[in-house]
């Protein structure tokens, strides 16, 4: 019958806890998510990368009819948007889109570990 409780984005949650590197991606794109993957692990903080993966098993058999894994890469491919033409968009119109791209970074934020650093020198101080 469906999930009753209201979808919650993890990539705004992301943000919210403080992440300074935040991108989402499907499997339908893997140079973009591979660049992604390198730019969050070379990104100083905390980086996050929601990766949308067909699933053939739950999602393909029950909400799409459907459990060829290649037929499902379609639908993400025909579902994806950037984040840049989402933004052209009114709400209602991205409800069954899935948002890609770099969402967010910061890098003027100063690291987590370095604040940690930080106090402790103005501690010791």
């Amino acid at each position: 019958y469906g999930n009753p409780e209201p979808p919650v984005d993890a990539c705004k949650l992301a943000v919210a806890s403080g992440a300074t590197y935040v991108a989402r991606w499907t499997t339908a794109q893997p140079a973009a998510l591979v660049k992604a993957l390198k730019e969050a692990i070379r990104h100083r903080g905390f980086s996050f990368i929601d990766t949308i993966s067909q699933c053939p098993t739950q999602a393909g058999r029950y909400i799409f009819a459907n459990d060829d894994p290649t037929k499902l890469l379609e639908v993400l491919k025909t579902r994806k948007i950037s984040c840049a033409q989402a933004a052209k968009l009114p709400e209602k119109e991205l409800q069954d889109r899935i948002v890609t791209g770099k969402l967010f970074e910061d890098n003027q934020k100063q690291e987590f570990v370095a604040k940690i650093y930080s106090l402790m020198e103005t501690a010791k101080g």
